[in-house]
């Protein structure tokens, strides 16, 4: 190994970050009632060391593919921001609505905790720089209207081969006024022209349980077909979908 990278491997010194925790990680607010408008969420410092940590809230969307953005708000206020939590400390950071009194559609929010970063230490003596990977928590803070309806409907399903794999390409949508991970969802599969019918159980469908799809958004997800029904022909499916309640 070269002289240079091996004595630079030595100079640097890695660390984790010391530990915190959040919770609760998903909050509904109700706008309707002024009580109901503040969310409290929890920050403990699980470490020996004190810990710095910033408070910050966006507004969360996602596009067709499952890809996260957020843009900052301005229609929560919540406090403390900005906090320094003493070895095993828990504080309290109250989160509260500012905006609408009624929602028709629910509507979107993170909350993300992140320890702030500790300025690097040159050490006189050994020449060595202490680096430390930062922690971040990343909650969802939902604003729920009065009365809530789910209803995800597949706009379209192909069945394809991809890479030797035989999938189903699905654009699912959420006509629902509230998001709705896909725990529990059943489906009935045709292909009339080529007289077939299949059902995918919630079991057969768990690898997209853990997908979630926003009110009024849309989603695409592939689908591995499993080796019972190799012999689903390809092209367009008709797709019935419900839950497992």
């Amino acid at each position: 190994m070269n002289k240079f990278i091996l004595s630079f491997i030595f100079w640097l010194i890695v660390t984790p970050a010391e530990g915190f925790r959040l919770s609760p990680m998903v909050a509904e607010i109700s706008p309707r009632s002024q009580k109901q408008r503040t969310q409290s969420f929890f920050i403990e410092n699980t470490s020996d060391k004190r810990v710095a940590v910033q408070v910050s809230v966006f507004e969360r969307f996602m596009d067709v593919a499952g890809a996260e953005t957020r843009k900052e708000t301005e229609l929560f206020s919540f406090y403390p921001p900005q906090m320094i939590l003493e070895p095993k400390q828990r504080r309290t950071v109250r989160v509260t609505w500012k905006g609408e009194s009624e929602v028709s559609t629910e509507k979107a929010y993170r909350l993300v905790a992140e320890q702030l970063p500790i300025d690097l230490k040159e050490k006189e003596a050994s020449q060595q720089v202490n680096i430390q990977f930062l922690l971040k928590y990343v909650a969802s803070i939902y604003v729920v209207p009065r009365k809530s309806k789910v209803d995800i409907i597949a706009e379209s399903a192909v069945v394809k081969m991809v890479k030797e794999k035989k999938i189903i390409d699905f654009l699912l949508k959420n006509q629902g006024n509230v998001h709705k991970v896909l725990v529990g969802m059943e489906m009935t599969l045709e292909n009339k022209p080529a007289k077939f019918k299949a059902r995918l159980t919630a079991e057969g469908l768990k690898s997209l349980a853990a997908e979630n799809i926003l009110a009024g958004q849309s989603r695409r997800v592939l689908y591995e077909v499993p080796e019972s029904l190799k012999t689903m022909p390809l092209g367009a499916l008709k797709v019935y979908i419900k839950f497992d309640e």
